[in-house]
């Protein structure tokens, strides 16, 4: 049940204390949160083993109710207990749930709201040009003198912005789904193949044999790729793996 918010989307705090009441004092969801992160179920590593993750099981787990109450309303409320404000509600977190991710994995989850307000979704973050988010996030950390966690510098905002900077691309990694017409991404961002082997080249493209856990792939496109299902014997535990064709410069 999503946590009753005021005018600014943070939870009434007689509501909250509810929400506390409601979970077992030794249910710690923010370690079985950070576990999430680095299993295999959602930490893969692609062909240059280079790390990303599978992000629709971080936010299927998010959404998962424990006892009628949300994973993240859980996580939200032993994020924000301390000295930090009141949480976002359940909802505003799930309307923007990676860019949550990123920070409680740093550490740094109490700081959403601020994060949030310049960038509002996870389209936001394949940007790679966040120039002028940061200024504006690091502006308002220092004014409200956000608590840091320890393994930062006292005021050292700017070392929060680096980490992010460069954890985000791990949560981003190339979308593999049917679409009927060509898009660019950003050189920054992981392809997710576990392996990848140029077997041509012409002109404008070379040609790339490529393996895929299929539980990464969109399942439009899954479908119409069913015919080249195999399994892989080091990729068996995950599923099936497809192997598809893939163009590039």
């Amino acid at each position: 049940m999503p946590i009753p918010t005021d005018k600014r989307g943070r939870a009434k705090p007689s509501d909250r204390a509810a929400t506390l009441m409601a979970v077992p004092p030794t249910a710690n969801v923010y370690i079985e949160f950070q576990d999430l992160l680095h299993s295999r179920q959602v930490c893969r590593s692609n062909f240059e083993q280079k790390k990303f993750y599978h992000t629709a099981n971080i936010e299927s787990w998010l959404s998962r109710e424990k006892d009628g109450v949300r994973n993240v309303t859980t996580l939200a409320s032993q994020i924000y207990m301390g000295p930090h404000t009141f949480p976002p509600s359940s909802d505003r977190i799930l309307e923007n749930p990676i860019l949550f991710s990123i920070l409680v994995e740093m550490g740094c989850g109490h700081m959403f709201d601020v994060f949030s307000r310049s960038i509002a979704s996870s389209e936001t973050l394949s940007n790679p040009f966040l120039k002028s988010h940061y200024e504006s996030i690091i502006a308002y950390l220092k004014n409200e003198a956000v608590t840091l966690p320890k393994k930062y510098k006292t005021g050292a905002y700017g070392e929060v912005i680096d980490e992010f900077d460069q954890n985000r691309w791990a949560y981003v990694s190339l979308p593999i789904r049917y679409q009927g017409q060509a898009t660019s991404y950003p050189q920054t961002i992981l392809l997710p193949f576990f392996y990848m082997k140029k077997i041509n080249s012409g002109g404008t493209a070379m040609v790339y044999h490529c393996k895929i856990e299929v539980d990464l792939v969109e399942p439009a496109l899954r479908k119409i790729l069913e015919p080249s299902m195999k399994n892989d014997p080091e990729h068996g535990s995950v599923g099936t793996t497809l192997e598809v064709t893939a163009f590039g410069h």
